[in-house]
């Protein structure tokens, strides 16, 4: 379930699952046919969740991987890892990231 009203983007993906980023509670995955709700949060683990609980928009790209764009940086969650990867601006590499607002994909 999702636990505000700020929604900013939802997305169904090719597997069905359909997707809802938010403005505080991150993104949550809603599988229609278990009526199952699963909620991916900012973590300081590194890899293992998004970089930001402020999801601005989501895309999936032509290998099955989802692209979310946060406030800190654009994640790219991999479904055959069940692993978000985070990418940021690095102000010493000059083919990071231009920013780490990353409001649409």
């Amino acid at each position: 379930m999702v636990k505000t009203n700020n929604i900013n983007k939802v997305y169904r993906d090719s597997n069905g699952y359909l997707w809802i980023g938010s403005e505080e509670e991150g993104l949550t995955k809603y599988e229609e046919e278990k009526n199952k709700f699963t909620n991916y949060k900012k973590s300081n683990k590194k890899r293992r969740g998004l970089g930001d609980n402020f999801v601005m928009d989501i895309y999936e790209d032509n290998s099955g991987k989802l692209w979310i764009g946060t406030y800190s940086g654009l994640n790219i969650y991999d479904y055959s890892d069940d692993i978000f990867y985070t990418y940021k601006n690095n102000k010493d590499d000059p083919g990071s990231l231009g920013s780490d607002i990353i409001n649409t994909i």
